[in-house]
């Protein structure tokens, strides 16, 4: 997944037509959260969700300007972040909104797993000579046998994490897609 905001440009962005470039985050592999459209203005439609968020419907709600806001997804132990952004038209208003992971968790992740791994061959190997006088006094043998027990491991062991979490954060977004469309009294489209 390429790392940063990608910009994208499409007719209502085309420099060419007057309007200026936008960035937006990369899409989730989970999927592109649906449309919701209301038939009230803006302004009425953020502060609907402001107040499902003070009523503890909209967990992490931030208002982010007049028309963006931010709501969490948890996806434990990843969890993510929906960047909305409300415009208006004709018929009301219409919700765009995109998921976004938070990185700190999956970095946090993996530097708590390379931090323990060796520390634990040291632990391990100072338990091994205590309790048993006749293993050898050579702490690269403990290593030789814990680091691939261990390490080998980490690939499946992240990957059942992170398929656990998509699963819980696809259900928790379109939990909290119905409630953003209660809050506004809208429909996803």
């Amino acid at each position: 997944m390429p790392e940063g905001p990608i910009t994208m440009t499409t007719p209502e962005t085309d420099p060419s037509a007057g309007a200026v470039e936008t960035e937006t985050p990369p899409a989730s592999p989970i999927g592109t959260p649906p449309i919701v459209r209301a038939p009230i203005a803006p302004a009425e439609a953020m502060r609907g969700l402001d107040r499902a968020s003070k009523q503890g419907n909209l967990p992490g709600f931030e208002q982010r300007g007049d028309d963006q806001f931010r709501a969490l997804v948890y996806g434990e132990p990843f969890d993510r972040e929906l960047l909305g952004t409300i415009s208006g038209d004709a018929n009301g208003c219409k919700i765009d909104s995109q998921l976004r992971l938070l990185k700190k968790m999956p970095v946090l992740s993996i530097v708590l797993v390379v931090v323990s791994i060796w520390p634990g061959v040291w632990l391990t190997d100072s338990m091994i000579q205590t309790y048993w006088s006749g293993y050898p006094n050579s702490f690269w043998v403990t290593a030789a046998w814990y680091l691939p027990l261990t390490v080998i491991p980490l690939p499946w062991m992240l990957r059942s994490m992170w398929r656990k979490s998509e699963g819980i954060a696809r259900e928790e977004l379109v939990k909290t897609m119905a409630k953003i469309e209660r809050a506004v009294g809208g429909s996803s489209v």
